[in-house]
């Protein structure tokens, strides 16, 4: 399979164009590209029956919603820690 990596800006959603330079994609991207292979790999390549393209087409990927990460607290005097950076001071 080939991959191209492509951009859009929160400001202009929809318009697509090629990544540039060391653009990538995103990390959260990537459980979308494991559930692509492993349903072209499982149906397509690895099966020898005549619907095997239809069956990958007719696979879809579900998530579920996942609750906000909280951040961490600040660790130093003001947590009750000692330490010795004097930023923390």
């Amino acid at each position: 399979m080939s991959y191209r990596s492509g951009s859009s800006c929160a400001t202009t959603p929809g318009r697509w164009r090629a990544a540039r330079g060391s653009e990538s994609f995103c990390v959260w991207d990537l459980q979308v590209v494991a559930f692509e292979r492993d349903a072209y790999v499982g149906t397509v390549l690895g099966g020898a029956s005549e619907g095997a393209v239809e069956d990958y087409l007719a696979r879809r990927l579900t998530v579920a919603r996942r609750p906000p990460l909280r951040p961490e607290p600040r660790l130093g005097r003001k947590a009750g820690l000692p330490t010795r950076d004097p930023r923390l001071r």
